[in-house]
């Protein structure tokens, strides 16, 4: 027999970010959208309001977050019309729509399905393989509801329905992998009364449940049976019988009562409690909330009131949803005052709060990031709010100001801000500073320089999709700026992609021009000195290139690093997991690669490889130091 659950999700938009700790890249999901609208029309919400996104946006919400949530590309074969295989890559999407009785009578409601996935598809090309297009249409209609037609039909729809969601059951291997019955027992443990059972609880009590109720036998008790125990917790989470947050730690959190969970995460996003405040302070937090995206401790608390939740079951909420970038504590002006405590909550801002810039203030030009339209066409929200907490853990002061999907931040080490916005296939970055005196444009400038504000946020995004999106977990994100003839963005920006002018050329119009944005975010190159020529390799120190690379290599980056370089991976892995310091490790693999080359050891090879995994600041780094030797 198999065994699953089916979860419902909410649609509406504020609740995407709580989706996360939910989305599993093993599961079927059904996507549902209402035929009788354009997917161009503004998503019409509950009393006749119309949202400010698009049902395309929102179809492009849902599917790259569920699509980015597998942890590969499997592909599996299904004879979904039961005749000629199909190929599908996993996790699958199957289309279904509802209000089939309100499409206009003139046109084919078969048509109008085939017409949606079209769309959707020439939007999303490299999602068609997990899209199933079944043509399963509902009406909603109340009209003739119980009418015997009507509901044989409803049957039907359902029975069609059903019968594809088996026949791609039956072909996951997920699905399909035999696993121990103690795991079957262990879901119903968890969801019982039984002593020792709580709505929140460690990896260290669940194990000491499972040897309590004997799924362990005494002579297992002695042997490592940890690696079963988080295999076995991983399983039942991607079934959807509990929340397993892996913090890595004997501390690691399991909830045993997701509903218990969402209603909780629901009535922290809704703030519940706000009807039955009377207090003016209360209030006015309230609505601060809705302006700033600032929650005030009072407030969390107030909305979890109905739950009667323990000290540690409270504490173990926030930081749950500070481990999926919910919530963000800010950091106080006054530590010491624990009343005073906020949050960042970016997801509350409404859409009519709009930023607005100091008339004093300077105002710099944009520098997008953004992906490959083949990798990623579109950045869900739920990953810029992660994003944006992630800075906030950055540049965490009492300073930061939001507005509807953009954030401002102060950075406090070179008196300016940085406001990061989301575009509808990228992320803007311009940073602002009050125009003091003369001197504050080279000082800003200066220090923009020093401390690459891009680059921090750049690498944040790829920690983000690394993380929470670990099918697009190599794809890599890229520094653009607008064209000036075209407008479209372009990404070669390096110091070898302009001209000893400073000058770019663009990759879609083949135009070349100077960009003002270039300049403002210091990655501007400086003329060329003519008639000098490179260095040759026996004036490099590799030493001090080695000493370079190891300071700013990230340990995370060290294995894709180490291949690129043509060692093996067993070789670096085992580099990497020792106890060195990070940097001694990436100077052993350094090492390992100048003695497996010898004298066709080349320092440019290495900066080609550096620009190909993305640590462009390296690269460019090491050709300043190359320039200044070849000018000496």
């Amino acid at each position: 027999h198999q065994y699953g659950k089916l979860w419902d999700f909410g649609g509406q938009a504020i609740y995407h970010v709580t989706h996360q700790p939910f989305i599993s890249g093993n599961s079927i999901y059904v996507l549902v959208f209402n035929i009788a609208q354009s997917i161009r029309n503004q998503v019409k919400i509950r009393g006749g309001k119309v949202a400010t996104d698009t049902y395309m946006e929102r179809m492009k919400e849902w599917l790259t977050s569920v699509i980015g949530c597998s942890h590969d590309s499997q592909e599996i074969s299904v004879a979904v019309t039961g005749q000629h295989l199909e190929t599908y890559k996993l996790p699958i999407v199957i289309l279904i729509a509802t209000h089939g009785d309100q499409i206009e009578e003139n046109h084919d409601p078969i048509a109008v399905f085939d017409e949606f996935t079209h769309a959707l598809v020439e939007h999303l090309p490299s999602y068609k393989a997990n899209i199933c297009s079944s043509r399963i249409i509902f009406d909603c209609g109340e009209e003739n509801y119980n009418a015997a037609a009507k509901v044989q039909r409803r049957l039907e729809q359902r029975e069609q329905l059903l019968d594809l969601i088996r026949c791609f059951a039956n072909a996951i291997p997920f699905i399909n992998k035999p696993i121990p019955t103690k795991w079957y027992f262990m879901a119903t443990l968890l969801h019982s009364q039984e002593e020792g059972i709580k709505k929140i609880m460690t990896t260290f009590e669940i194990n000491e449940i499972a040897i309590k109720y004997g799924l362990y036998e005494d002579s297992d008790i002695e042997t490592n049976i940890e690696e079963e125990l988080i295999d076995m917790l991983l399983y039942l989470h991607d079934i959807g019988e509990i929340l397993f947050c892996r913090w890595r730690s004997s501390n690691d959190v399991v909830v045993t009562d997701i509903e218990w969970l969402i209603k909780i995460f629901r009535a922290l996003i809704i703030l519940n409690g706000n009807k039955a405040v009377t207090n003016a302070g209360s209030l006015e937090d309230y609505n601060m909330a809705a302006i700033t995206g600032k929650l005030t401790k009072r407030v969390l608390d107030n909305a979890l009131n109905d739950f009667n939740l323990t000290k540690y079951e409270s504490d173990c909420i926030l930081l749950i949803m500070e481990y999926y970038n919910i919530i963000c504590e800010i950091k106080s002006a006054d530590p010491e005052n624990r009343t005073s405590r906020q949050f960042f909550v970016p997801y509350l801002i409404k859409p009519d709060v709009i930023l607005e810039n100091d008339e004093d203030e300077h105002v710099s030009d944009c520098l997008y990031i953004g992906f490959k339209e083949s990798d990623i066409a579109y950045i869900p929200d739920g990953i810029f709010y992660c994003l944006l907490a992630a800075c906030m853990k950055e540049w965490n002061n009492p300073y930061v100001k939001l507005c509807y999907k953009c954030a401002k931040y102060f950075i406090e080490d070179g008196d300016y801000y940085i406001i990061i916005k989301k575009e509808e296939s990228c992320i803007s970055l311009r940073y602002s500073y009050q125009i003091l005196d003369e001197y504050e444009e080279v000082e800003v400038k200066a220090a923009i320089r020093d401390q690459c504000p891009q680059w921090v946020i750049k690498e944040k995004l790829q920690l983000v999709i690394r993380d929470r999106m670990p099918k697009f977990a190599e794809v890599n994100c890229f520094l653009l700026v607008t064209c000036r003839k075209c407008g479209k963005l372009t990404s070669k920006l390096n110091y070898q992609d302009q001209d000893r002018k400073g000058r770019v050329r663009c990759q879609k119009c083949n135009h070349r021009f100077n960009s003002s944005s270039l300049d403002d975010w210091g990655m501007k190159k400086i003329d060329d000195v003519k008639g000098v020529c490179p260095p040759t390799k026996k004036a490099v120190n590799f030493g001090k290139c080695f000493d370079i690379i190891a300071i700013r290599l990230h340990i995370e980056d060290l294995c894709r690093f180490g291949i690129n370089l043509g060692l093996e991976f067993k070789q670096v892995e085992e580099i990497k997991i020792s106890n060195s310091k990070s940097y001694d490790k990436v100077a052993k693999v350094l090492d390992l690669w100048h003695q497996k080359l010898g004298s066709k050891a080349d320092i440019h090879k290495i900066m080609e490889i550096l620009r190909h995994i993305d640590k462009v600041a390296i690269a460019e780094e090491l050709e300043k130091y190359l320039n200044n030797l070849r000018i000496e």
